[in-house]
């Protein structure tokens, strides 16, 4: 937990993904396994690592609360000028008040995102959440992919792996087991993120991609 650098339950969720024998450990291939996932497969991939996050019971469904809980650990974006104290600190030098609305801010744009995405629906499966992050909104997608490769230390040794994903992954790419060359690929894309500004990931992903997006009021 320590090793990964992510806040909370974010850290307890990506370690249960990466537990895939289910034992409460993480031996080096399965490491290696989630890692490659966040780094460097193909994008329903990293779609399917992000929904495995949001999937608590892995029932293959995620619901209104398991959305609302991990959005909620999601680091936000502060809009305290100059030094800021520690959240919770609520003093007025530390600018306490300005954060705690920040945080009232979020949960209303969580709350509008459950609404669009879900509908009248109490759940959705692993086809819901793909068709939503890919022609509606992707606020859920960004903000668990960015926040991993942003937190996730990954050192010069993973490069060196990547040649070998195919081993770990069981993914390739170009050609198959038996040489012969494959269809071409064809890459997909996701929705802008359109829904919510103050989540930390997605502010800094639509700064960084210059994707100017403003959110619904």
């Amino acid at each position: 937990m320590t090793y990964t650098n992510l806040p909370g339950i974010i850290g307890e969720r990506f370690f249960a993904v990466l537990d895939l024998s289910k034992n409460e450990y993480i031996d080096l291939r399965e490491f290696v396994h989630g890692f490659f996932k966040v780094y460097y497969s193909n994008l329903e991939t990293k779609i399917k690592l992000s929904f495995d996050v949001f999937d608590f019971d892995r029932d293959g469904y995620i619901t209104k609360e398991d959305v609302r809980l991990i959005l909620s650990h999601i680091p936000i974006v502060n809009t305290v000028e100059g030094k800021l104290n520690a959240e919770g600190a609520f003093t007025r030098d530390g600018g306490g008040m300005q954060v705690y609305l920040d945080r009232v801010q979020t949960q209303e744009e969580i709350s509008l995102l459950i609404r669009e995405v879900f509908g009248e629906k109490k759940r959705i499966n692993y086809e819901d959440y793909v068709k939503i992050n890919q022609e509606m909104s992707s606020e859920m997608f960004l903000s668990i992919l960015t926040l991993l490769q942003n937190n996730l230390p990954c050192s010069v040794n993973y490069y060196r792996y990547k040649n070998n994903y195919e081993k770990y992954v069981g993914e390739e790419n170009g050609t198959s087991k038996d040489g012969k060359e494959e269809e071409p690929v064809t890459y997909k894309t996701i929705a802008s993120p359109r829904l919510m500004s103050k989540l930390s990931p997605i502010n800094q992903f639509t700064n960084n991609t210059g994707i100017n997006v403003n959110p619904l009021s």
